[in-house]
This record gives C-alpha cells, sequence and structure tokens, in this order.
C-alpha cells in the first residue's frame, strides 16, 4: 500500500476472495447495510433499562452484551476470505443478512437472558465479515470522503436506534418490536442483495500478495472502522518490532482508548441518567440521539469537507472536543449533560477513525503500512470489547456516578496519545 491511500486493502483470512463493490454500481445498498448495522446498537443503550427489567438482568449486564458481541465480531472476521470463496461475494452477504434477520428476531422473542445474550453474539458474529469485507474495499478504492460517508451510515442507523425504541415503547410499552422491525430490515437487505447483485469478487491471491484478514468498524462503534488485521509473520522478534515502530503503538493506544469512549458514550449515558440522576426518560433518550446525530453529522462533515482539513488539525480539535464534552457529561446538571455533552461527545469521536486511517501511512514506511494498520484496528476492537464493560463493572459495584469520571479520564488519555501521534504535524 502506497502513502497517498486513505486506508488499507481489503483482505481475506487465509487467501481469497474479498468483498468488493462492484465498478460503476452505486453505492447505496452498502450505506443502507451499514444503517442497518447500526440500528440495533444504537437502540440497545436506550433499551437497556426495559430489558433489564424483562428478565431481571444485572445493571452491567450490558457490559456483557457489548463485551462479547465485540469478542464474537472479531473472531468472524477471520471466516471473510473462506466464507467469500465458499457462498461468494453477494452470497455471503445474503446470509448475513438473513442469519441477522433470525437472530434479531430471536432477540425480540427471548424469554431468558441467557437466550438473548445469544442472540445478541450471534447476531454481531454474523455481521462482522460482512462489515470487514465492505468497509476495507471503500478503504481502498474510495478517498477519506466515502469513508465519511459509509462511517456516516453507520452511525445514522444508531441515531435511529433510539427513536425506534422509544417509538416501540409508546406504542406498545415493550422494546421488543423495535427489534423485530430491525428483523425485518435485515430481511430486505438480503432480499436486495440476491435480486440486485450489487458485489463482485476480486481475485487477489494471484498478485503475489499474502492477503490478510479484514476487521469490521462499528462506530464505534457496536465498535467503532474496519481494516486490515495482523498476520504475524514467523521470523522472530526483529521482525515484530519492524512492524510495531513507535507511531504504531501510539496509534494502537489511539484507537483503544477512541473506541472505548465511542461505545460506552453512546451505551451507558441513557442508563446513568435515568438511573442514577433521575433525569426523564424522553428527555434522555433525546439525548442518545442526539450523541448519535452527532456522530453522524461529524462523519458527513468529513465527507463533504475533511480533504480540506490536515489530519493533526481534526484530530486535535477531536480530543479538544472529548475533554470538554466529558467534563461537561460529568458537571452540568442531567439535563444538560444529555442535550449538550452527548453531542460534544459524539462529535468528538465521530472522524477520530477515518482520519487515523489516512494518517497512519505517513507515519510509517510504506512497506509496513498495511501490517500497522491491522494492528492499530486490533487494538481498537480490544478497547471496544474491555472499556465498556468495565464501566458495567464500576456501574456494578459502585454504581452510575462512575461514568462521568471514567470518561474524563479516558478523553484526557485520548488527547494525550493523538498529540503525540500527530507531533503537532500538520
Amino acid at each position: 500500500m502506497t502513502a497517498r491511500r486513505h486506508g488499507p486493502p481489503p483482505g481475506t483470512a487465509g487467501g481469497g476472495t474479498p468483498l468488493s463493490i462492484a465498478a460503476g454500481e452505486g453505492t447505496a445498498l452498502p450505506l443502507a447495510t451499514f444503517i442497518a448495522l447500526g440500528l440495533p446498537t444504537g437502540a440497545l443503550g436506550v433499551a437497556w433499562p426495559a430489558i433489564r427489567s424483562s428478565f431481571d438482568a444485572p445493571l452491567g449486564g450490558l457490559g456483557l452484551l457489548l463485551g462479547l458481541g465485540s469478542l464474537a465480531s472479531l473472531a468472524t472476521t477471520v471466516l471473510t476470505g473462506f466464507l467469500s470463496r465458499r457462498l461468494g461475494p453477494n452470497g455471503l452477504v445474503a446470509v448475513a443478512c438473513a442469519g441477522s434477520a433470525l437472530t434479531l428476531l430471536a432477540l425480540a422473542a427471548a424469554p431468558a437472558w441467557w437466550l438473548a445474550v445469544l442472540a445478541w453474539v450471534l447476531w454481531a458474529a454474523l455481521t462482522g465479515p460482512l462489515d470487514a469485507g465492505i468497509n476495507a474495499n471503500l478503504a481502498l478504492h474510495r478517498g477519506i470522503r466515502l469513508m465519511g460517508w459509509l462511517h456516516a451510515s453507520w452511525a445514522m442507523g444508531a441515531a435511529l436506534g433510539p427513536v425506534l425504541i422509544g417509538a416501540a415503547l409508546l406504542l406498545s410499552g415493550s422494546w421488543r418490536p423495535a427489534y423485530a422491525a430491525a428483523a425485518v430490515a435485515w430481511a430486505v437487505l438480503g432480499m436486495a442483495t440476491l435480486r440486485g447483485r450489487p458485489y463482485r469478487s476480486e481475485e487477489t491471491f494471484e498478485t503475489g500478495n499474502t492477503p490478510t484478514p479484514t476487521l469490521p468498524h462499528r462506530g464505534g462503534g457496536r465498535f467503532p472502522g474496519s481494516t486490515i488485521a495482523p498476520t504475524l509473520p514467523h521470523r522472530g522478534r526483529g521482525e515484530l518490532r519492524q512492524h510495531l515502530p513507535q507511531p504504531v503503538l501510539i496509534a494502537a493506544g489511539v484507537f483503544f482508548v477512541n473506541f472505548g469512549i465511542e461505545i460506552s458514550g453512546g451505551q451507558w449515558p441513557f442508563t446513568q441518567l435515568t438511573t442514577g440522576r433521575g433525569l426523564d426518560p424522553l428527555l434522555a433518550g433525546w439525548g442518545a440521539a442526539l450523541y448519535w446525530l452527532a456522530l453522524t453529522g461529524g462523519r458527513a462533515g468529513l465527507g463533504v469537507v475533511g480533504h480540506r482539513f490536515a489530519s493533526s488539525a481534526l484530530l486535535g480539535a477531536s480530543a479538544l472536543l472529548a475533554v470538554l464534552g466529558s467534563l461537561a457529561f460529568w458537571l452540568l446538571p442531567a439535563p444538560l449533560a444529555a442535550v449538550l455533552a452527548l453531542p460534544a461527545l459524539g462529535l468528538s469521536s465521530s472522524v477520530v477513525v477515518p482520519v487515523t486511517y489516512k494518517l497512519l501511512p505517513q507515519r510509517v514506511p510504506p512497506q509496513t503500512a498495511t501490517r500497522a494498520t491491522g494492528y492499530v484496528a486490533a487494538a481498537g476492537l480490544v478497547g471496544g470489547a474491555v472499556i465498556p464493560p468495565a464501566i458495567g463493572l464500576g456501574f456494578q459495584l459502585r454504581g452510575p456516578w462512575v461514568l462521568g469520571p471514567a470518561l474524563v479520564v479516558l478523553a484526557l488519555l485520548f488527547s494525550i496519545l493523538q498529540r503525540a501521534l500527530t507531533g503537532g504535524s500538520r
């Protein structure tokens, strides 16, 4: 990969056929798929008090769902190449959509907590290879602007999640119809994929380059960008150090912390504001929706004008806004924390993933850029799997008040790391 590319090339696990958007066709279906990816995740934080009440689940159980879901998605991305070879790219997408429809329907109908956890984990596992393939292809073949639109689509779906939950609770008194509706959306996407067949395969094993597995982006994640996962060479520690220079380690730290902020900031505040600070659920729900809308707006803005700003300036502004937003969430009265601080936090996280993907190849030798990007992406997914459950454990042991200080500490750490990564360069 050359330094001028905005992202890593798409890869597959163990060689094979990556997912690729057919040349000359629009990107409406991939963008719609990412909206569907964001919908269940955005709904989860707002739905959690009702879900918890339905199953008499522990207060920190949301962290269990988030952590296990992240790990399941990470684990299944290594099957992307195998599944694409066996099913074809369109078959892979269609199967993932059908499986997602079934698992979300199972979640909506689950009679017990352990079955709800199982359904969520299966959904996350099914969407992993789908997310990885689409995101990696756009990172290679399109510029940072369309990467911004793709990530904005996920955030748009996440912003619709609280609205969907609110409507379901208002009309039926239950969270379950919202996830049943999401299941219908996935079924429609599967049928549209089979009918339109918008994806094609590109053989990469004939190029002589060893492909590497892809990793998903959630945005945050559900799990905040996708890229190439590392394939560790068996050449000893010297080879490992070659692919882990200081900028890679710092960028990995940026992703680890930012994924934790993005997921925690989108999932835990509703519970903290309602159960810990007594805020009206309607206003807290609007705060959660505004968080995801701000994330959407930031990524859409990156898609429109992102090329006009230096990467270091964008990351610096994100870090400053993260510190201010987290402090405001901790210290302001609950209504202001919902409608002012949460959107600031969402906006602060919106550009970190695509901008860091663009910046990293400028910080490492070209021959190591693909592998380095994989290490960074893996660190982000680990952060998304570790930090939100850790905050959930804090909820369980100490109470909801721990969220504010935790977000402030994470934001300060992110600010330090991004400064070390950019080094003040333009």
